[in-house]
């Protein structure tokens, strides 16, 4: 038996054989492969001392109390802090000359040191917020370091007497 021819029928089927004859796009290479990064650490581990949060761990000697994210310092500020890797470090120091201070003292010269060694002195001619950053010869280091600054000329104030040297925000080593 065979079925009459229906127009309806070429009608429905016409996409599907105009669909199956489409041209496909030409064959493509893969993507190029991206290169690996180096090595990095995703992390610095920071063995800072920061005085925006009032505590006072680890804080050797000639450091004042914190007030409002900063402490006082008198000559020779410092602060103990341990170590545990054996990457390079640098030391660093977020502080100010304050105008004040430097109205009577004039410039001052600043030496900061690790566990007793001069790593630099620096001298300050103009008031004001200061950071000092610089690596630490690997020597030097211990698991427990004593890390500071030593201020050459402090304020005496009239008042009180009270000797005043710089006033400091944070200071620690870093890895690098």
């Amino acid at each position: 038996m065979s079925l009459p021819f229906q127009p309806y029928w070429l009608a429905a089927a016409a996409p599907l054989l105009l669909a199956a004859c489409g041209n496909m796009p030409p064959p493509s290479a893969p993507p190029s492969q991206r290169q690996p990064l180096p090595v990095l650490r995703s992390y610095r581990v920071e063995h800072v001392v920061n005085f925006s949060t009032g505590d006072m761990a680890g804080v050797v000697s000639d450091i004042l109390r914190p007030s409002g994210g900063w402490s006082w310092t008198r000559k020779r500020p410092s602060v103990r802090v341990r170590l545990r890797g054996g990457f390079p470090v640098r030391y660093g120091i977020d502080f100010a000359v304050a105008e004040a201070t430097f109205a009577q003292t004039g410039p001052v010269n600043v030496t900061f040191f690790v566990n007793d060694h001069p790593l630099e002195t620096v001298r300050y001619a103009v008031p004001g917020p200061q950071l000092y950053e610089k690596p630490v010869p690997p020597e030097w280091l211990k698991s427990e370091n004593i890390i500071g600054a030593e201020v050459d000329k402090l304020w005496t104030s009239p008042g009180d007497g009270a000797q005043l040297g710089l006033i400091l925000n944070s200071i620690g080593l870093t890895e690098q």
